[in-house]
Order: C-alpha cells, then sequence, then structure tokens
C-alpha cells in the first residue's frame, strides 16, 4: 500500500513510499514499516535499524528516512489510516 492511501495530507514528495507493515513499538517494525512514535518511549533508531521506510511523529528530528511531522501521533493512529484495528488484529501486516 503506498503512503498517500494511509495519511491524510501526505506530502507529495513522499506519496509513493511503498508500506508493507504498521508498527507503533520500534521491535514490531520489519522492511517498509510505517513506524508511529508514541512519545519518547520508543526508538526512532532502531526502528530504522530493524527497517522502518517512514517515522509518524510529534518530535520531528533528522532522520535517514522520511519522517511525517504531526500534532497527534495517537490521532493520526487512530483516524487517518483504514481499517487500522484490523491490521493490528492481523499482526500489523498490510495487503500489498
Amino acid at each position: 500500500m503506498l503512503l498517500k492511501n494511509l495519511i491524510e495530507n501526505c506530502p507529495e514528495n513522499l506519496q509513493e513510499i511503498y508500506v508493507g507493515n504498521i508498527a507503533f513499538r520500534e521491535e514490531q517494525c520489519t522492511r517498509d514499516t510505517l513506524f508511529f512514535r508514541l512519545g519518547d518511549k520508543y526508538s526512532e533508531a532502531e526502528a530504522i535499524k530493524r527497517g522502518a521506510c517512514c517515522i509518524v511523529t510529534e518530535n520531528p528530528a533528522e532522520s535517514t528516512v522520511p519522517v511525517i511531522a504531526v500534532n497527534s501521533v495517537r490521532k493520526v493512529w487512530r483516524t487517518q489510516a483504514p481499517d487500522f484495528t484490523a491490521i493490528r488484529r492481523t499482526a500489523c501486516v498490510l495487503p500489498a
């Protein structure tokens, strides 16, 4: 699934990023994961090392992968991507 189909108002230069997984804890990250960083408890560096392709965060910093800055990660997690509840129940793997 493309990032533009998951994030409303996705920046134009990021719209074609392929997302194969969604995670909110770094240990859930694998290749092509869209990582939702919920607070300072979770490590962007570890998520990237495990394969995160993009980070959604309230506190953007320089990164080796694209970063989407939002006011509330939890709000985006709950409202912007389709069927997040179903996705979370199926090991956070998105259909291709």
